[in-house]
């Protein structure tokens, strides 16, 4: 896939980014004429000076840095000024433009094709990725960003096909955790989303609705990776109460998938206190008998101790005693090397100390 690459439709792109810089224009002169004058909409000062002093609107308390007019702030005040939505598109504009319209046309290769670089083990949950750039991260959400896609073109007499397995992460959980009911569901062939709703939300299955399987579908993913209450709160829209109950319900009603997470968490608590414990009765004889299991048999060119100590060159006696063995005489013992003393910056030899 690196090598390859994709083939990429460059002059498409360039009209697309013509268009969307033409709505991006049409929506910020609208947002100009409820602010009263023109200002930077991408700095978030002066945007929170619009939106909280000129316009009052509610708002968190000032900080240093100013307001926060981050995505969340926005979404609480969608209903409060016909300006909000508007700013919000217009980010949205601008970030499809800045993002994917000029940010591929940078990368587009000689060839004709985007070469990014796939990394198998970059995420924690063992997902592919991707980076320079990340082609798996075109938009979809919206219908101007699902235009995107359509300029990632196959080469003639070709197609691109995409292919995903059904819900796999919850088939290797239903898998590996035993659980009856899940398991009985996906045997059975029925969409294990509506039957978690049923469960978790005490519904029959003919009465759940589109609503309660998206929900339900967010907390089966979300249990998966270790998902929170206050994070499945702001997926699904409930309260941070309202989340702990349904995942308290989904555990309840998936008992072998809890007794599985409660196993795995006990087991590597297990694992982490046996090794600190090993790590503990690891002494310094053990570690000496480590190297001596290691040494390769060769001696060290010099020998002693440090700069203030008695340092002997042994590479001498090394050379004779190989030439000696290699010559099959023993009869002459090795010469003895000058045993050299340093100590404050002035050599002497020992053999001369010894003879004052």
């Amino acid at each position: 896939m690196e090598r390859e690459g994709v083939s990429i439709d460059a002059d498409g792109i360039k009209a697309f980014g013509k268009e969307v810089s033409a709505k991006a224009e049409k929506i910020s002169r609208e947002i100009y004429e409820y602010a009263g004058y023109e200002f930077n909409i991408g700095s978030p000062k002066q945007l929170g000076s619009v939106l909280f002093e000129k316009l009052a609107l509610p708002s968190a308390k000032k900080t240093k840095t100013g307001y926060s007019t981050n995505a969340d702030v926005l979404e609480s005040l969608m209903d409060k000024h016909p300006i909000v939505p508007l700013i919000t598109e217009y980010r949205a504009l601008t970030k499809l433009q800045n993002t994917y319209v000029t940010g591929l046309l940078k990368v587009v290769g000689e060839d004709g094709r985007i070469h990014s670089t796939f990394k198998q083990t970059e995420t924690r949950t063992g997902r592919i990725s991707s980076a320079e750039p990340n082609i798996q991260n075109i938009p979809v959400r919206t219908p101007l960003g699902r235009e995107m896609r359509r300029f990632f073109t196959a080469k003639d007499g070709c197609l691109l096909v995409d292919a995903d397995y059904s819900q796999i992460e919850l088939r290797v959980l239903a898998h590996i955790s035993g659980d009856v009911i899940m398991k009985k569901a996906f045997l059975d062939g029925v969409d294990i989303h509506t039957v978690t709703a049923s469960q978790v939300f005490n519904q029959p299955i003919e009465w759940v609705t589109p609503d309660l399987r998206s929900k339900a579908k967010a907390v089966n993913f979300g249990i998966v990776y270790g998902i929170g209450a206050f994070s499945l709160s702001k997926d699904i829209g409930v309260s941070v109460p309202k989340a702990s109950e349904y995942i308290r319900s989904y555990l309840s009603k998936y008992s072998g998938i809890a007794h599985y997470m409660e196993q795995t968490v006990a087991k590597a608590q297990a694992e982490a206190e046996a090794y600190r414990l090993k790590s503990e009765q690891i002494t310094p004889q053990m570690i000496a008998m480590e190297y001596i299991d290691k040494w390769d048999g060769k001696l060290p060119a010099v020998a002693g101790g440090d700069s203030s100590s008695m340092l002997i060159d042994i590479s001498q006696i090394i050379a004779q005693m190989e030439e000696t063995a290699g010559n099959g005489n023993t009869s002459q013992p090795a010469a003895q090397p000058p045993v050299q003393s340093v100590q404050d910056g002035q050599d002497t030899f020992a053999d001369e100390e010894a003879a004052e």
